[in-house]
């Protein structure tokens, strides 16, 4: 991370040979050139990433000295010790542990919270399964979607690695320790996933609700036991929020104050409302 001086004057000097034997003054300019601006790479959750992305759409329009460079696919573990290790100035993280994460002297700023959802290809007609019907459906008892009021075609079963929040969350809520079905195809990426579903007829796939809401893909999310995750805050929907958070070095706090000014502002709040995903007091 750099910090330079907001503008460097640059004299040019014109000597125009014709002009200079006419005994006519050579030219002088006087011109400002923007210098670089700050830099911060940021990296970590798929989710987070295209959460916090659109978040700060304003103020990446409004901010252009902070330069923001965004690391696709790193994922939340990497991401933290690539900020230990000083490779990386910001780590996104979505956790369901946000006071776990508080370590290892790095700082920490909780935004918001998102859901986990289910999401199937928009052409399938199925909006609404219950938690037995999805536990059936990824371990493989229920293969077909005529045996949750869908049509007769073989269920395309996507999901996530082992690694990702997303996966982790469904592992401690429904799944447990068993296999995926053997046919399951599984996304190491969100943005992999998300495209698998919007193009793939038949399939489901889970990950960041308010991330499937800012894409605006022609997918379906699913209605789990009644309770829509948008609705997850007024109780009763069946898998817990994830927090999302920046974390950083307390070093890096002087540079990342105008952003982390903002993410505490209106203009965040108003853009989280309009992804769908809460913002936290």
């Amino acid at each position: 991370m750099r910090n330079v001086a907001q503008y460097r004057i640059v004299i040019l000097l014109a000597a125009v040979f014709g002009l200079a034997a006419c005994g006519i003054a050579s030219p002088q300019a006087n011109i400002l050139v923007p210098a670089p601006a700050a830099s911060v790479t940021l990296g970590g959750s798929g989710g987070g990433t295209t959460i916090l992305t659109y978040v700060i759409a304003p103020f990446q329009s409004s901010a252009p000295a902070l330069k923001l460079d965004f690391l696709q696919g790193s994922g939340s573990s990497a991401a933290k010790k690539a900020v230990l290790e000083g490779g990386l100035d910001v780590a996104i993280l979505l956790s369901t542990d946000i006071a776990g994460e508080r370590k290892d002297g790095l700082d920490l700023l909780a935004i918001a919270e998102d859901p986990v959802a289910f999401i199937v290809h928009g052409d399938l007609g199925v909006k609404s399964l219950t938690t037995a019907q999805l536990r059936g459906i990824y371990l493989g008892q229920i293969t077909n979607w005529s045996e949750v009021g869908g049509p007769d075609a073989e269920i395309i079963v996507l999901a996530r690695d082992e690694d990702e929040g997303a996966t982790k969350v469904l592992r401690k809520a429904l799944f447990g320790d068993e296999p995926w079905a053997a046919a399951t195809i599984v996304f190491t990426k969100a943005g992999e996933l998300i495209d698998a579903v919007k193009s793939t007829p038949n399939s489901i796939g889970f990950g960041s609700y308010s991330g499937f809401t800012i894409s605006g893909l022609s997918v379906d999310t699913i209605t789990v036991d009644g309770v829509h995750p948008r609705d997850y805050a007024a109780g009763g929907y069946a898998f817990p929020a994830r927090t999302l958070a920046l974390m950083y070095a307390p070093a890096s706090q002087k540079t990342l104050q105008p952003l982390l000014d903002y993410l505490k502002g209106d203009a965040a709040r108003s853009a989280m409302l309009q992804a769908e995903v809460v913002p936290l007091p």
